[in-house]
């Protein structure tokens, strides 16, 4: 396995354990009072690659900087200069303290166990501006989720990778299901996580919630959120 498939790895593995923890207290109190399972839906077709070109100032994501200076929200929209994306938050969600080292920002519904963070990596490649892996890098890839995931006590029922893009550049997208067990419960949850490199970074949106709550109406309220994911060239 490549080095660079085992930084995606990391990330991944890191940033699911930490919104998995986080999510887990929020429903120490309170069970979701959803009992209707709708089978996940598969995020729609991603957009066609748009061929850019940027003379910008790259962020340095070996310290990462979470300077409030950095943020800007203008109505529902949160914006962060340093690392220069911003992206729609989807209506009723709360901002709460980043938490972990790498993550840039996030937001939820506590109570309900529903979070999204976006998290930053180095990513030790500057010339890879774009994931640029073979179909047997990302079979290996594929292959060491579910043991790595299981060396953090997640449980995984489901593990699915695919290629997609964030808006119009490329990323790969993980569907993860998981038994989440904690407080007294056994919820089994779901982890969408769509990971880019851009200005030699990884760049990584994970949204946790309970199965039970992926209806419809949630999976297109996720799904504009991460399509309106942008990056700002300036």
């Amino acid at each position: 396995m490549s080095k660079h498939i085992s930084i995606v790895l990391i990330a991944l593995v890191v940033c699911i354990l930490v919104v998995a923890i986080w999510t887990e207290n929020g429903l120490r109190s309170e069970k979701t009072g959803n009992d209707s399972i709708k089978q996940a839906q598969t995020p729609p077709p991603a957009a066609q690659q748009e061929k850019r070109k940027w003379d910008i100032e790259v962020p340095d994501f070996t310290i990462i900087d979470k300077s409030p200076e950095n943020e800007k929200i203008v109505g529902s929209q949160y914006q962060n200069a340093k690392y220069k994306f911003r992206f729609t938050v989807p209506d009723g969600w709360d901002y709460f303290p980043p938490g972990a080292a790498h993550t840039i920002v996030k937001v939820g519904q506590k109570r309900m166990g529903i979070s999204m963070i976006v998290s930053v990596f180095p990513y030790d490649n500057p010339n890879l501006k774009h994931y640029q892996h073979t179909q047997q890098e990302m079979d290996d890839h594929l292959s060491v989720v579910r043991p790595a995931m299981r060396s953090q006590n997640i449980e995984p029922t489901k593990v699915e990778l695919e290629k997609s893009f964030l808006y119009n550049y490329p990323a790969y997208t993980t569907w993860v299901e998981y038994m989440n067990k904690g407080a007294g419960m056994e919820i089994e949850y779901i982890s969408l996580t769509t990971q880019c490199v851009m200005y030699g970074g990884l760049y990584n949106i994970i949204i946790m919630l309970p199965k039970q709550l992926w209806t419809e109406e949630m999976a297109n309220r996720v799904m504009n959120s991460i399509n309106s994911f942008r990056f700002d060239f300036y």
